[in-house]
């Protein structure tokens, strides 16, 4: 299992045909392979199209996006932490591969409330916070390709699954694709 857009931080289609190959030599006869990723087809192939589905963290900057600006997206929408008590979103910056393929350096934003003085009780804290007194902010470096759906099939064929199937959020309640595959017999 390789889920949550693990594997386009491979740049090349023989980075990710190795590291495919690698997850099918730990399955047993007939095992299943799952992957998730996101919807690049949907970033990176239709710009301009409002008609296609997109993640609800990219929705609204994407749609916008194409309709208007006939760009891809910038980044995502900010969001709300697990805790709910800070915030995060991502800058991207696109480029295309020696490949030809798009990809994207992205950057990404975390903002937390801060507690300078250790002798304030929590009420007190979550209090001060709530009025943005104090907060840090953390930037976390990444690159992602845009793998989209057919470039992904073909590889998973080429490092020899079979019954390869694209599954959409909707057929699966999970938040981005999964793809499937098993190991020959």
């Amino acid at each position: 299992m390789a889920f949550d857009n693990a594997l386009p931080h491979l740049m090349t289609d023989a980075d990710i045909v190795m590291a495919l190959r690698s997850m099918r030599t730990c399955l047993v006869p007939s095992g299943l392979l799952m992957l998730s990723v996101r919807d690049y087809d949907a970033l990176v192939k239709y710009v301009g199209n409002a008609s296609l589905p997109l993640s609800s963290a990219l929705a609204h900057v994407s749609t916008l996006c194409r309709l208007f600006l006939r760009e891809k997206p910038p980044g995502t929408m900010p969001y709300r932490s697990a805790n709910g008590k800070g915030y995060g979103f991502q800058v991207w910056d696109w480029f295309k591969l020696p490949s030809g393929a798009d990809a994207y350096k992205f950057q990404m934003f975390v903002l937390s409330p801060e507690v300078h003085d250790s002798s304030i009780s929590a009420a007190a804290a979550s209090a001060t916070t709530e009025q943005g007194d104090v907060w840090t902010a953390q930037r976390h470096l990444g690159m992602y390709r845009a793998l989209v759906k057919a470039d992904l099939l073909a590889l998973l064929s080429k490092a020899g699954f079979d019954g390869v199937q694209w599954l959409t959020p909707e057929t699966t309640g999970f938040y981005q694709p999964v793809v499937v595959g098993f190991a020959p017999p």
